[in-house]
């Protein structure tokens, strides 16, 4: 088969990059920029069909309360411009490992 231009024969060996899922540039513009706001944002970090997380609803409802409450209780929350966002280091996941903010 041809998978993006990349022909995979059988009896080759492929690895599935979990962290690179919802960086796709072909999906989303600027996929390395942390945007909250993307819109459409059809990322895959809860699965999709028969694999589709069960919690995932909820998860989104306490990450929205969540960010949502700290925003209104703490007016002039930004990020701290001196401290670039540290990045996780793995193949299975994608994430931060430290997100520095200033408030004031």
């Amino acid at each position: 088969m041809v998978l993006a231009g990349t022909e995979i024969r059988g009896g080759d060996k492929v690895v599935v990059y979990h962290a690179s899922a919802n960086r796709d540039e072909s999906v989303f513009p600027d996929p390395d920029r942390l945007d909250i706001t993307r819109a459409p944002n059809d990322h895959v970090s809860f699965g999709f069909g028969a694999h589709f997380c069960v919690g995932a609803r909820l998860a989104r409802i306490q990450m929205s309360a969540l960010i949502g409450r700290v925003v209104a209780e703490l007016p002039g929350l930004e990020l701290a411009s001196d401290a670039p966002p540290k990045r996780l280091v793995s193949n299975f996941q994608n994430g931060l490992k430290e997100l520095r903010i200033r408030w004031g």
